[in-house]
């Protein structure tokens, strides 16, 4: 593959969305991250974020907050002193964790936990205790399909939580 260097940010979002089109999500999103990280495009333009947007909505797809988290520190460092800079990072961060608190919802409903049901959780890991899920497992008795949703819906709870603090910090 050749390198991840680009003249201009405008091609290597379009190189991004090629790469997403063809399944290559990781290479996409290393496509993005050289862009962001790059010394040569410090200077903040339009297309950088939406650059950081497409990245950010990869790194959540991914559930990879600490890469979303390197992203926004570098942007934050090359949008801060611009005048339309403020403005940028409030849209690029709100985007960001409405993406998360989506990929929540979606989870939720998967798993069947309705807001009603999330209110009467008091630990969702703590559902099954250790000697329970080791019976079921000797036994053969799989017949907890939502275990598996329960776990994706945490999953994305902390990743929520880590992009929370993550625009926070």
């Amino acid at each position: 593959m050749s390198s991840n260097f680009f003249q201009k940010p405008e091609n290597a979002l379009k190189r991004s969305e090629e790469l997403i089109s063809v399944g290559q999500k990781s290479s996409a999103l290393d496509v993005l991250e050289a862009v962001i990280k790059s010394k040569r495009h410090r200077q903040w333009t339009p297309i950088l974020e939406d650059i950081l947007k497409k990245f950010l909505s990869l790194c959540t797809e991914s559930r990879q907050p600490r890469r979303a988290k390197e992203g926004l520190i570098q942007y934050r460092g090359i949008a801060q002193n611009h005048a339309q800079g403020p403005d940028s990072i409030l849209k690029v961060v709100t985007s960001f964790i409405g993406d998360g608190e989506k990929s929540v919802r979606e989870a939720e409903d998967k798993a069947g936990l309705g807001a009603d049901a999330v209110a009467n959780l008091q630990d969702l890991e703590a559902e099954e205790t250790p000697e329970t899920m080791m019976i079921s497992v000797l036994t053969g008795d799989l017949s907890d399909t939502g275990r598996a949703d329960r776990d994706s819906y945490v999953q994305w709870l902390r990743f929520l939580w880590e992009s929370y603090r993550t625009c926070l910090e």
